[in-house]
């Protein structure tokens, strides 16, 4: 896990299982980190499936 300091700005992405983040410091080092989810219930994935998610980005 790397170590993130003086974050500029993040943007979070998220499909199915897995996490993606992506991280802009200050000094202009892009870090990305990915994550990987445990699979979802049944009933977990049908009250996804009638949300809407959308990426985010964070500026700091």
């Amino acid at each position: 896990m790397p170590l993130v300091l003086n974050v500029d700005k993040a943007k979070f992405f998220a499909k199915g299982n897995l996490l993606k983040i992506m991280i802009t410091e200050k000094d202009g080092r892009v870090s990305e980190l990915y994550f990987k989810l445990d699979p979802r219930s049944k009933k977990e994935a049908d009250n996804v499936k009638t949300k809407k998610y959308y990426a985010k980005e964070i500026e700091g």
